[in-house]
């Protein structure tokens, strides 16, 4: 019998890795919970922060820290989950072709991409 690696299926079948569809669906979450009222659950424990003092050893590994890193990669700032149909867009084709930035303190979307609305 022949072993054939996993990267090999996925390429022939065309199958994203389990790790980008993870970061997809984090990503897409984050902009859901953002996008939500202030007063939802889901935004409370987002900013919930445990009073005391952590176990020893090493630290447990955070979503927030987890997210923080991913949109430091992309090159990404949270504010843009603020509009949904450019988000969608971005987490589905990792963040090409969308720039953000800043001018005298406003943030300013410019749409690189065909067929989105900035």
């Amino acid at each position: 019998m022949d072993r054939i690696k996993n990267d090999a299926i996925r390429q022939k079948f065309g199958v994203a890795p389990i790790a980008d569809k993870m970061r997809e669906a984090r990503l897409r979450w984050y902009g859901h919970i953002l996008r939500g009222k202030e007063d939802s659950v889901f935004k409370i424990g987002l900013n919930f922060e445990v009073i005391g003092k952590r176990p020893r050893g090493r630290p447990k590994q955070r979503w927030s820290a987890t997210l923080h890193k991913e949109l430091k990669v992309a090159g990404v700032h949270p504010d843009l989950a603020l509009d949904q149909q450019i988000w969608r867009h971005g987490i589905r084709s990792g963040f090409k072709g969308i720039v953000l930035t800043t001018t005298s303190g406003q943030w300013v979307r410019f749409v690189l991409v065909k067929g989105i609305k900035s």
